[in-house]
């Protein structure tokens, strides 16, 4: 006869491997492995914690594009040339937005800067506005498709996966791989609102905290915890990023001195819904009284 102790240790491994289930803790998975693909957009040259503490206190931010070229620009540079004898403008060479953003003295690398007494506190870092590295049109394409995306998933599913991310880690599988992996590891739930700019007549792309806790990577978490024997913290209510990557540096990159932390910034599209079923799932959360393994449910499987 089986005894009652077995019954619930029987309950506990089968409810333990539904939830490993929920997380793919493979490379597939870009939670583990981000790829900064078309349907996410690249933040440069802001602060981490003033973008997260303006949004969480309620203020929207929008984006902006690089400025493109003038023609009088173009020729000052020695992107195009004045032809005097016909009046044209010939060797026009237009710019890429990045190589404009330069001659605009905008700090193009995707690295964010730190807060330092050396930093020179412009517009740049107290103002609403996130900085990419794009053209207007290239820009309104890309959250054109973001916006899509995002409401899509939203309708079908109810789950938010919008999020600005602040910071990845950079790990590999095992000591002789030489193939980096980007993990999330300070995402900002947000929602998006595109309206017509009535200034311009063009389109606007605003942001919004969308008032949920800052989410920490689980599936990261439990594949640290799992391969290597780390334990990620967990991010804290109202905890901004910069003291999160101080925590993170001591309890992994401690451990791990070839990893880093990246300091990049992306709009993402970010799918965390099995995340949270699997914290769901865990005995722990459950309530005295109230266990979830005397769920009728539970005692099916």
């Amino acid at each position: 006869m089986t005894g009652s102790s077995e019954i619930e240790k029987f309950s506990f491994d089968s409810l333990e491997a539904i939830r490993r289930k929920l997380l793919d803790l493979t490379s597939r998975n870009s939670l583990l492995n981000y790829r900064h693909p078309k349907t996410s957009l690249r933040i440069i040259d802001e602060l981490p914690d003033q973008v997260v503490y303006e949004l969480i206190s309620g203020k929207p931010f929008q984006f902006d594009p690089i400025p493109e070229p003038t023609l009088k620009e173009m020729i000052e540079s020695g992107h195009a040339e004045y032809d005097e004898d016909t009046g044209d403008i010939v060797n026009v060479k237009n710019p890429s937005s990045e190589q404009w953003a330069k001659n605009l003295s905008i700090n193009t690398s995707y690295s964010l800067p730190e807060e330092t007494s050396n930093l020179s506190y412009d517009n740049r870092h107290t103002d609403l506005n996130l900085q990419t590295l794009l053209y207007r049109k290239q820009m309104d394409s890309r959250l054109s498709t973001i916006v899509s995306k995002s409401k899509t998933a939203l309708e079908e599913s109810g789950a938010n996966i919008l999020y600005l991310t602040f910071c990845f880690l950079e790990w590999f599988e095992h000591e002789k791989s030489d193939s980096k992996r980007l993990a999330p590891l300070f995402t900002l739930p947000v929602t998006i609102e595109k309206r017509v700019d009535n200034k311009s007549g063009g389109f606007v792309y605003e942001i919004s905290y969308q008032e949920e806790s800052s989410s920490t990577n689980i599936t990261l978490k439990e594949k640290l915890q799992n391969d290597f024997g780390i334990i990620l913290p967990e991010i804290e209510d109202e905890e901004l990023p910069e003291s999160y990557f101080q925590r993170v540096t001591a309890k992994v990159i401690a451990r791990e001195p070839r990893w880093k932390i990246k300091r990049f910034a992306t709009l993402s599209l970010l799918n965390f819904t099995k995340q949270a079923m699997y914290l769901d799932l865990d005995p722990s959360k459950w309530p005295e009284g109230s266990e979830i393994s005397e769920h009728s449910i539970i005692k099916q499987f």
